[in-house]
């Protein structure tokens, strides 16, 4: 069980981390279905549309991997090793951390040739994304619903300092965070003309 002091400073603050970083997720992904709906618009500024979709699926296929991914790895594998009581949930969400990074690349290939023919995004592709953000969304939930608490019960001290140095190993280059940061602000801080939100 997790002591006093620097140990619980640290669960605290990587579990909110965590959760800030599903919080971004969720805003770029609400983003990004807007932008497939103004794709689909008769008179919709279809480059600009589909810059915005590429746009959001680079934030999604680098920034997890770089700073979010390697940290919920590394305690998700901690939770394997104590044999904590969601172990199976864990073993199904690491998973999935392969398979929709492979999916985010898919349809960043798929988006990007699109945005090059200036061609709109065919009813199957569209699928396929409204499929993926189901897949994203329930991933996330059950992270923060099934293993998130579990952490802040069973992880102790030595496994939050192991936690931090993860974290000192992920890059730290400023021009990559900068980057990173104007592809997330350029994304959600935006309202597409013409988006009617579907009930």
């Amino acid at each position: 069980m997790l002591g006093s002091g620097d140990g619980e400073k640290n669960m605290e603050s990587y579990l909110e981390r965590l959760k800030s970083d599903h919080l971004r997720m969720r805003r770029i992904l609400l983003q990004l279905d807007r932008d497939l709906q103004l794709s689909q618009e008769p008179d919709a500024d279809l480059g600009e549309a589909m810059t915005q979709v590429v746009n959001a699926l680079c934030f999604i296929a680098g920034y997890p991997e770089q700073w979010h991914h390697p940290l919920e790895d590394l305690l998700f594998r901690r939770l394997l090793e104590i044999d904590a009581p969601c172990a199976k949930s864990v073993e199904q969400l690491l998973d999935e951390h392969e398979s929709m990074a492979l999916q985010t690349g898919f349809l960043l290939q798929r988006f990007e040739q699109a945005l090059q023919s200036r061609e709109p995004p065919d009813s199957l592709l569209i699928s396929e994304s409204h499929a993926y953000f189901r897949i994203q969304t329930e991933h996330q939930r059950r992270e923060a619903d099934n293993v998130f608490p579990v952490m802040a019960a069973f992880l102790d001290s030595s496994d939050w300092r192991r936690a931090e140095r993860t974290l000192l190993a992920t890059p730290s280059e400023a021009s990559l965070c900068r980057y990173y940061q104007h592809l997330y602000q350029s994304t959600v801080n935006r309202e597409p003309p013409g988006y009617r939100q579907v009930k």
